[in-house]
């Protein structure tokens, strides 16, 4: 877990807003592009409400099951880019998809009943989230919360 964090400049919670795929890099790759509002930022510094993130591949080309889509609430271990131009200020999953983590549909259900009552979620609630990978043969915990990235990155 820790060489996660010490390797992802940026953790974020948030919604993913919207999804498209682009073909920017070759004529061959997919990538998908994640909107997503940031709801807590746990490490590192976001300048706008929302941030774009690169996931390699799309529903037709790559692992559909680790793919995000629009409506889920993630946390998200990142890093930049490193991209000229428009794309500098995009991200990439830190370890492909080690660090994607997820809330499951039970939890997202809570989630949109709190936030349509409270507008923002994210102030009245700790989700647990899973992670999306579980079988790429590392160590990383199946489920974290923000509290425990949190206490992890600032000691």
């Amino acid at each position: 877990m820790v060489e996660l964090e010490d390797d992802s400049p940026l953790i974020i919670t948030g919604e993913i807003s919207r999804t498209s795929v682009i073909r920017d890099i070759d004529d061959i790759t997919d990538f998908t592009l994640l909107d997503v509002k940031v709801s807590q930022t746990l490490k590192g510094t976001v300048n706008s409400g929302s941030i774009i993130v690169r996931q390699t591949g799309s529903a037709e080309q790559g692992s559909a099951e680790t793919l995000l889509q629009t409506g889920d609430v993630v946390m998200l271990f990142l890093t930049p880019t490193d991209l000229p131009g428009e794309q500098s200020s995009q991200y990439y999953v830190t370890g492909a998809t080690a660090g994607v983590y997820r809330v499951t549909d039970d939890t997202q259900q809570s989630w949109n009943v709190l936030r349509s009552q409270h507008g923002n979620a994210s102030d009245a609630w700790q989700p647990v989230f899973e992670r999306v990978n579980v079988d790429s043969g590392d160590e990383l915990p199946s489920e974290l919360t923000p509290a425990q990235v949190y206490e992890q990155v600032k000691d």
